[in-house]
């Protein structure tokens, strides 16, 4: 089951693999990664997490402060791509910098660096 509300400004992308070799193991990991970077005007945020739960991503500029929430809802395990077109909540077009991406995920919560070039 998948609820979730997310930003109108991102693109959301969803795939769920039931399909397995039966000699393949299950390994539950998380991984989170954006591409490219450095971008412009947009960057792909890539994460995967094993359990199903409360998922939120976010993006901050160097001061700390949010810029955009690309999403935050209920979400079964796998694989998700957003889309930051680097725009804030309001719309407006960040300056170019240093932003964080912030993923939490159940208990797992990983932030990383990203490079926003004019």
């Amino acid at each position: 089951m998948l609820l979730c509300q997310w930003s109108n400004i991102g693109v959301f992308e969803y795939e769920y693999n039931t399909a397995l070799d039966e000699n393949e193991l299950i390994k539950p990991e998380y991984s989170l990664s954006n591409y490219p970077n450095p971008f412009n005007p947009g960057t792909k945020i890539v994460f995967n997490f094993p359990e199903e739960g409360n998922v939120k991503l976010e993006i901050f500029n160097i001061k700390g402060e949010k810029v955009k929430t690309l999403m935050d809802c209920y979400m079964s395990p796998g694989r998700s791509e957003m889309i930051w077109n680097g725009k804030d909540d309001n719309g407006k077009t960040v300056s170019s910098g240093i932003y964080f991406y912030k993923l939490k995920a159940g208990k797992y919560e990983k932030t990383k660096k990203m490079i926003l070039l004019k």
